[in-house]
């Protein structure tokens, strides 16, 4: 059970409505997230805002995905890591590969620059920054607009995941 109501269509604050109608319209419900961070309207948009521009990134939409599902089998956010599995699929990581995250680094179904996104977003949640090498390694196949926005996913990663679990949001049903 969650720590907070969730607000339902009708019940957010006025400054949250635009944000609901929007979701519930493309999406057919207001994902739970969203319904305890209604309660701050002004949070809800920053986070809104925050995760669209990461979808429109230079930053590739797997690699995105890879970092976001790690960030999130890190900190143990089913919520998260359940979501970003979808978001992943539809950017075309496959289930074999979504699986094979938890020994990426012995798995050969992982290019090389993939293996330093999902280390640089594990190094970043567990230690708050990452191992030198990894940096130097990352700075060879992405640009530093890429990695600005790869560092920011993985943030955003880490907000959502202690927010749900500190809120104990569940599963949409």
């Amino acid at each position: 059970m969650a720590e907070l109501e969730y607000l339902d269509k009708g019940q957010e604050p006025a400054e949250a409505s635009e944000i609901f109608d929007s979701m519930q319209s493309k999406l057919g419900r207001v994902p739970n997230i969203y319904r305890i961070m209604g309660h701050a309207p002004q949070i809800l948009r920053l986070v809104v805002d925050f995760s669209k521009a990461l979808m429109r990134t230079k930053l590739d939409a797997q690699l995105r995905e890879l970092a976001y599902i790690k960030t999130s089998l890190v900190n143990d956010c089913n919520y998260c890591a359940h979501h970003h599995k979808a978001l992943g699929r539809r950017a075309g990581l496959t289930d074999e590969k979504i699986e094979a995250l938890e020994d990426y680094r012995s798995s050969d179904l992982f290019s090389d620059l993939e293996k330093l996104v999902i280390r640089y977003a594990e190094d970043l949640t567990r230690d708050v920054r990452s191992d030198r090498k990894v940096m130097e390694a990352l700075r060879q196949h992405l640009s530093p607009q890429e990695l600005v926005e790869l560092n920011a996913t993985v943030g955003l990663a880490n907000f959502t995941n202690r927010f749900n679990e500190s809120f104990g949001t569940e599963l949409e049903e």
